[in-house]
Parts: C-alpha cells; sequence; structure tokens
C-alpha cells in the first residue's frame, strides 16, 4: 500500500529512504494541491490501487500460480554469507501477504476487504 501510493503519485521511492516520511508527503500534497489528506488516507488509496490491480489481473486469468518469484531469486545463495544454502519459504510468505491484504488463501480480495475500500 505504501509503495502503491508512491507509484500513483509518480514520486521517486528513494525519497523514501532518506528523511521524507509518509506524514511529509501528505503535507505536501496538502500544499500543492489543497487536498486535506493524512498518512492513513493515503495508505487507503495505496490499499484501493493494490486490490483494484489485483482484481485487474484475476480476471485477466492471472492467479496465485503466478505469485512466484523468478527460478533465479530461488536458487541457494552463493557465497560467505549467514543464510548461505537457504531459500524464502514463498509459500509462507505469499499467505501472509494474502492475509494483511484482506485476501482469501488463493489470493481474491475477500468482498468485505473491497466493501471495506469502495471497490464494490
Amino acid at each position: 500500500s505504501y509503495y502503491a501510493a508512491f507509484n500513483a503519485l509518480g514520486l521517486c521511492k528513494f525519497i523514501s529512504i532518506g528523511s521524507a516520511s509518509l506524514e511529509m508527503i501528505a503535507k505536501w500534497i496538502s500544499c500543492i494541491t489543497g487536498w486535506k489528506v493524512d498518512q492513513k488516507e493515503l495508505l487507503t488509496v495505496g490499499s484501493r490501487l493494490t486490490n483494484a490491480k489485483r482484481m485487474y489481473n484475476l480476471d485477466r486469468g492471472i492467479t496465485s500460480a503466478d505469485d512466484i518469484l523468478p527460478a533465479r531469486v530461488m536458487q541457494l545463495r552463493q557465497g560467505n554469507h549467514p543464510d548461505e544454502g537457504t531459500v524464502p519459504n514463498i509459500e509462507t510468505m505469499v499467505k501472509e501477504v494474502y492475509q494483511m491484504r484482506g485476501w482469501d488463501e488463493k489470493g481474491v480480495p475477500k468482498p468485505k476487504t473491497l466493501k471495506k475500500l469502495g471497490l464494490t
């Protein structure tokens, strides 16, 4: 949601690494546009965008089976690193993301999630 709001605003994500907080960005938007927005509303906008994109992708045939990382990322790490030989547990991570976003186990936004975001 955080970076979805950045994308919609056309902002460079590198400013989030620096000192520009979401609260500051909300103030900038209010000053520039007159749109009285706070950081909570920006996150809601990001959630709406994420869910709208998901619904669009589902409509186009993209499913939870496509929620994978490229094979190269899934290869065992090489080198002198404490995590050498480990790969992320994608299944667990995907399930957690679905749950955080209010999606079902197949990655479909739940009706109550869509209703809460005004996307019915």
